[in-house]
């Protein structure tokens, strides 16, 4: 029954409760929900004209709007006067919301180079264009991409107090990468041995560690029975990062103490990163054909369909309960019916694929759509699921996550993706090898990077040629919906900082895979393909915000220069040293971490320029308050015996920092666990381990116990979360199984 196309039409039928497995008819089984809306056939002004445009088309059609009103082209133009523009770049004509908002900077450079023609555009533009950013508003890191090499060969010439020649600088954009040269007279300064480094971190080294976002690690070479070990010298390590504080500290005070210094990279600042205006989305003037007339989509669910038919690829950050699935199918439709689109593909978590698409048949009773189950895409049914999406003129594709994954792409676009990059390292060692100067450093960095990637290529080419007649380039979708997009932000992140907390390095098969279709998609329509929909775009680290930028606006950071992590964090980001507690939980240890945001307001425009951001607050969502407005924590203090095993804790943790020991015998993550076990109740680690009166369990049952008397009347139902100890130890005690005895 699930393989019949309009099962999800019968489906929709009724209004279905999963978790209690009522169901109740649904509207259309007692009226006409979709009705005929007649389609607007002549309107009194050019104005309405316009707005009937951009809801029928999506932007704005003079012909259309002209047959509309029965005047010609000119007057309707002269009627709508500064409410639209023309674009000079694309000869199109644009809303005024839409052409005087985004990067208002670059478009009033093209207006002017346009000629007296496009007056009208520049006074327009030139009382939008934000105030600039002033020199105490801007954080100058060093290794930040738009300061260019000529200052940092001149701060590390006043810094070593040598010659500029005496310490050449070079910087590959592409790959975010500086390289400093020094001579002879910069390396043996007293600045460099020791007023900026140490006797075993020399000022220049730590200065070029600094550029590429790198904090200096110091080594001791021990022998160890017969072979040699590198262990880490904490004392060294500290005066160097000390040393190199002392450098960054030194260049912030350096960047902006001359005038005429100041006064230029104030203006490349502005130029490349305060160009933003933000725009308004009012999708007030939109009517939903087709739709049921028993549901009606609330303001930011209009204004977010109307953000996805005119902006461009969209994240919708909304709050759980928003109703992203509605705001999808809408903005989907819209875009069909105004000819934006031609098939869109929604892709779901494998749990949710039945009740999207029934939902999408609740709003859209009319709607085609196609539902791919997992049974679709075993080997012998694949190509015939590809021969109905490629044939069928479908208003929805829907498939789940694991499901689209295996939709791969073309072996020919793979091939194409690896030679343009190496064709680029190509262009790169050209120029480089052509200029002449110090880049020793830069050439090899190069050639090891087009070798990895012809590496890549020849092992593409040996694979055999398997088709199995379902390739995503070839099914001719144009637009991907994609619901909780955070499953897919753990994208390989290139970078050149080490042990450094909170940055992503690796990444999953999974993420990669969106990510080259996201970047076909862009590539066959600049700009647009792509809706993510998730209620929690960034919840562990600052990497995530990169990685939404690199999957929805890559234009966005490539023109700025930052397309390379590394350039974009040492613009909007800091490396942080500090020291956190070890993993026995005894001592403290010296950590980098990635964890302030630097030059946070620019950052905020690039993001909110293709986000839609509601949250539980600005939507008012109905939800209870806290007792007390906060949660009440209780404090538990530890056992004699838990004190003493975690005496036992710190002693493995010093041995595997002392000396090797082999993983399988012990290893920080053990260490790690059985630190969480020890928390939990000591009788997790130690059979003989007393109950101890105070200890957490005890606390949380009589807490529990309370709260079940006190709220007896309205019979209050507590849910208690433990996500350690539910499966017995081998001497067969549980904190789970303790729990529900006492």
């Amino acid at each position: 029954f699930k393989e019949d196309p309009d099962a999800m039409l019968v489906m929709s039928l009724e209004d279905y409760d999963e978790p209690t497995g009522k169901a109740t008819n649904a509207a259309i089984m007692t009226r006409d929900v979709v009705g005929h809306r007649r389609p607007v056939s002549a309107v009194r002004s050019a104005e309405e004209g316009l707005l009937v445009s951009l809801n029928r088309h999506g932007g704005v059609d003079l012909d259309f709007i002209a047959r509309l009103y029965g005047k010609p082209e000119s007057q309707v133009e002269a009627e709508l006067g500064d409410l639209i523009f023309k674009d000079p770049e694309s000869g199109k004509w644009e809303t005024a919301d839409a052409y005087l908002s985004g990067n208002v900077r670059g478009k009033l450079d093209v207006a002017r180079a346009a000629g007296p023609k496009f007056a009208r555009n520049v006074r327009s533009l030139e009382a939008v264009q934000p105030e600039d950013v002033l020199p105490g508003d801007i954080d100058a890191n060093l290794g930040a991409p738009w300061i260019p090499e000529g200052d940092i060969r001149a701060f590390a010439a006043d810094l070593f107090k040598v010659a500029p020649s005496d310490v050449p600088v070079s910087h590959l954009k592409k790959d975010a990468l500086w390289s400093l040269e020094p001579a002879y007279a910069a390396r043996v300064s007293v600045a460099a041995t020791a007023d900026f480094g140490t006797v075993r971190a020399n000022g220049t080294w730590l200065l070029e560690l600094a550029l590429n976002m790198k904090s200096p690690t110091i080594y001791d070479t021990i022998q160890n029975g017969d072979r040699e070990e590198k262990v880490v010298n904490a004392e060294e390590t500290m005066a160097a990062r000390e040393k190199q504080k002392l450098i960054k500290e030194r260049f912030r005070a350096f960047v902006f103490a001359d005038p005429d210094r100041t006064e230029r990279l104030v203006r490349i600042y502005n130029d490349t990163y305060n160009n933003l205006r933000p725009r308004l989305f009012d999708g007030s003037h939109l009517d939903f054909p087709g739709m049921t007339d028993g549901i009606a989509l609330r303001a930011h669910q209009k204004d977010a369909v109307w953000r996805g038919m005119s902006g461009g690829n969209t994240l919708l950050a909304h709050v759980v309960g928003a109703g992203k699935t509605f705001t999808m199918s809408a903005t989907g439709m819209k875009m069909k019916q105004a000819g934006l689109v031609h098939k869109p593909m929604y892709v779901v978590p494998n749990h949710l694929l039945e009740q999207f698409a029934r939902e999408f048949m609740q709003l859209y009773p009319n709607a085609r759509l196609l539902v791919a189950a997992k049974e679709d895409l075993t080997r012998d049914r694949r190509k015939m699921l590809t021969a109905k999406i490629a044939s069928g003129d479908w208003d929805g594709i829907i498939v789940t996550h694991s499901s689209f994954e295996r939709i791969g792409m073309s072996k020919d676009y793979q091939e194409e993706f690896l030679r343009e990059q190496i064709a680029e390292y190509d262009q790169l060692l050209l120029e480089h090898a052509a200029s002449k100067g110090p880049n020793r450093n830069l050439i090899k960095t190069i050639e090891k990077q087009k070798a990895a990637r012809e590496e890549k290529l020849k092992n593409l080419l040996a694979e055999d040629k398997k088709d199995d007649g379902l390739v995503f380039d070839e099914l001719g979708v144009d637009h991907v919906f994609v619901d909780e997009a955070h499953y897919f932000k753990n994208l390989e992140t290139p970078t050149k900082m080490d042990r450094v907390a909170g940055i992503q390095t690796g990444g999953s098969e999974r993420a990669f895979d969106l990510y080259m279709k996201a970047r076909y998609l862009g590539q066959e329509h600049p700009g647009h393909g792509v809706t993510f929909a998730t209620g929690t775009p960034i919840s562990n680290t600052m990497v995530e915000m990169y990685t939404m930028q690199r999957f929805l606006d890559p234009e966005g950071l490539r023109s700025r220069g930052i397309d390379h992590f590394d350039a974009w964090a040492a613009t909007f980001g800091e490396v942080v040293d500090t020291m956190e507690i070890a993993p026995d939980g005894a001592g403290l240890r010296p950590r980098s971490r990635f964890a302030k945001f630097t030059n946070l307001p620019e950052l905020q425009q690039m993001f909110r320029a293709f986000s839609d951001v509601q949250t539980a607050e600005m939507l008012n969502l109905p939800r209870p308050t806290l007792a007390g407005g906060k949660p009440v924590v209780v404090a538990s203090p530890m056992s004699d015996e838990q004190q003493a095993l975690q005496q036992e804790l710190v002693v493995r943790y010093e041995k595997l920092r002392s000396q090797k020991v082999d993983p399988r015998i012990d290893n920080a993550l053990a260490i790690t666990t059985d630190g969480r076990k020890l928390a939990t109740d000591a009788r997790m680690l130690d059979a003989t381990a007393p109950d101890f009166p105070d200890s957490k369990i005890n606390k949380l049952v009589d807490n529990v116990v309370a709260v079940w008397q006190r709220t007896a009347p309205t019979r209050g139902t507590q849910l208690i979360f433990s996500d350690i100890g539910v499966n017995p130890t081998p001497w067969g005690y549980s904190p789970y199984a303790e729990i529900v005895d006492k």
